[in-house]
Order: C-alpha cells, then sequence, then structure tokens
C-alpha cells in the first residue's frame, strides 16, 4: 500500500501528523474551544498587574468586533483579571499556540510614555474603548464572604498598605499616621493589599485584611468603602472601576495618563515638585531612575492627604 511504500522510503510519518495537527488547530481552534466560527486571538501583556486589568476594556470591544471569535490571555499575571467571562482562556507566557490575530502589547506602551495607556492598548487593537478604567468580574461566593467581614464596620476607609515600586511608594509610616487622624475623625479604618513589609508604628486598624484577600475579595472590600487612600497601582484602579470615591497620590505618574480622569470620584494629589510624572518623559525601559531618590512621593505628607480628606468628605456629606 500507499503507507507501507512510504514508510519503507522513510518517509517522515511522525513530523506529518505534528503538521496535521498544527494545521488542525490553526483551523478549528476557536470551535473546539468554544463551538465557534471565527478567529483565535491572542492578547500579549506579561504584566504588570495594574497594566493587565486596564485590558479589559479593550477585550469587550474585541469581542464586540469579533463577536464569533475566541479571545485568549497570555500574561504573567491573570490574577487581576480572575473571571473576566470575555477571555476565552489563558495561555502560558511565551507558550506557542495556534492563533490568527497576536496583539502584542509588550512594550507597547513603553514606547511612548505621554499618551493614556488604555489609548495604546487600543490603538494596537485597532479598536475604540468605551472607558478608561478597567472592569471588575466578580463572584457570588466572594460578596457574601466580604459582606459577612465587614458586617460590624460600620464607615469604613480602606487604606492601601500594598508594596509599590519605587516612584509610586508613600512610606507605611505614613500610612499610619494618617489612619491615626482618620481614627480620630470618628472613622473605621480597614487596611488591605498584598505586602512583605513590616511596620514597628503599629496602627490599631479596626480591621486589617493585609495579605488576606484576594483581588477580587479586595476590590468588594474597596467598592463598600467610603473612601479608599492609596497610590497608583491595581487597586487604585478597582477603586475607580467600582466608582468608589478614591484619594489617589501620584509621583512618578501622572492620572491623564493612567487613570480615567473623567470620574467624578477620583481624587488626585499629585506631588508639587517640579519633576513629577518622569515616568511619562522616557521611553525603552520598564524602571524609574530617579536622581532624587524618589522625593516626589516624599513631599507628599499625611497632613497634606488628611486636609484633603476632610474637605472630600465634606463636599461628599460623608459622616460617621
Amino acid at each position: 500500500t500507499t503507507t507501507i511504500r512510504m514508510i519503507a522510503e522513510n518517509f517522515d510519518l511522525p513530523g506529518y501528523y505534528i503538521l496535521n495537527e498544527y494545521n488542525f488547530k490553526k483551523r478549528w481552534n476557536a470551535y473546539v474551544m468554544k463551538a465557534r466560527f471565527g478567529k483565535t486571538i491572542v492578547i500579549k501583556r506579561a504584566g504588570d498587574l495594574e497594566d493587565v486589568f486596564l485590558i479589559t476594556p479593550v477585550i469587550e470591544a474585541l469581542k464586540e468586533k469579533y463577536s464569533d471569535s475566541v479571545i485568549l490571555l497570555m500574561t504573567k499575571t491573570p490574577e487581576s483579571v480572575k473571571g473576566c467571562h470575555d477571555i476565552d482562556g489563558y495561555v502560558g507566557y511565551n507558550n506557542p499556540i495556534p492563533c490568527d490575530i497576536l496583539f502584542d502589547l509588550d512594550f507597547s506602551y513603553e514606547k511612548d510614555f505621554r499618551n493614556h495607556i488604555v489609548d495604546i492598548f487600543s490603538e494596537i487593537a485597532n479598536v475604540r474603548t468605551k472607558k478608561k478604567s478597567g472592569t471588575l468580574y466578580i463572584e457570588k461566593n466572594d460578596v457574601e464572604y466580604v459582606d459577612n467581614l465587614l458586617k460590624d464596620i460600620s464607615f469604613p476607609v480602606t487604606l492601601d498598605f500594598s508594596d509599590s515600586p519605587d516612584g509610586k511608594r508613600w512610606k507605611r509610616q505614613n500610612y499610619v499616621e494618617l489612619g491615626k487622624k482618620i481614627k480620630q475623625a470618628g472613622f473605621n479604618i480597614v487596611t488591605v493589599g498584598k505586602s512583605s513589609e513590616q511596620t514597628s508604628d503599629y496602627l490599631d486598624a479596626d480591621l486589617s485584611l493585609i495579605n488576606v484577600l484576594s483581588y477580587q475579595q479586595t476590590a468588594l472590600t474597596i467598592a463598600k468603602s467610603k473612601i479608599f487612600i492609596g497610590t497608583d497601582g491595581l487597586l487604585a484602579h478597582f477603586a475607580q472601576s467600582t466608582r468608589t470615591p478614591s484619594i489617589i497620590l501620584y509621583g512618578c505618574t501622572l492620572p491623564e495618563f493612567v487613570s480615567d480622569t473623567s470620574l467624578p470620584s477620583l481624587f488626585p494629589i499629585i506631588s508639587p515638585v517640579a519633576c513629577k510624572g518622569c515616568r511619562h518623559r522616557y521611553a525603552a525601559g520598564t524602571i524609574i531612575a530617579c536622581p532624587r531618590n524618589f522625593a516626589c512621593m516624599e513631599v507628599i505628607k499625611p497632613d497634606d492627604v488628611f486636609e484633603a480628606f476632610k474637605e472630600i468628605t465634606t463636599r461628599l456629606n460623608i459622616a460617621p
């Protein structure tokens, strides 16, 4: 037979099996995965957590544009978009997979920081997004869990104790001092975030949830707060997505490039230093090189934030 003759002639049958498997997957991946007849689309962005979270408005626009396609996310940090029903699957970072379209967002924003990160992502994906804040996806059991945690906490103010990179980091001691002032004003303090840092000056928080919650549970905790206070990062974006009144401190970044400044719930405190927003002046790199040892965050004092807190609570008629 033909097959026997091909084997006798050292025909590379195993190699053709591999090739045929690839061709089958490339043609039918969308159908095998989700019974769809469209394209297989891969969106690639390694990190950070907040950057991956800000892909969600782009994914929503892609889902509308390619409604019969499968959308896969290739990232090192999928936990920030857990539960997103517009993502059909996840791909291990740099793992090969047959696809029809690849939107490579790695270093896309880093090429020019002078545009909003969501606009950069949208331009590469060739879609128009409806917003510049991420979308939070939650599960019922998380809602019940957080409701139970906060059932005895009235007028909670949530402080972000997450580890942050240089240029965004506000000293833990500053949070402790600020938290004490807020407690004296009659509010309850809830601390959240993932952190490896310890502090000798202990803040007697009414509820400490540091290193306790998942990211989605943390977002729900923020959503149930009267006010959230933190720096530019994932939890700040959670506050924006849930429309929670939030005081966000900015040093090396500026809100017009990384946040949804159209939201009336966002109250930015921007460092007064002349060199603020240095992140948006450089390209071809992902780190911040600061000759002033990140003075931008040092000059934002707890008293400044507390004065803003008092002004905002008065304006929004929030009182314990």
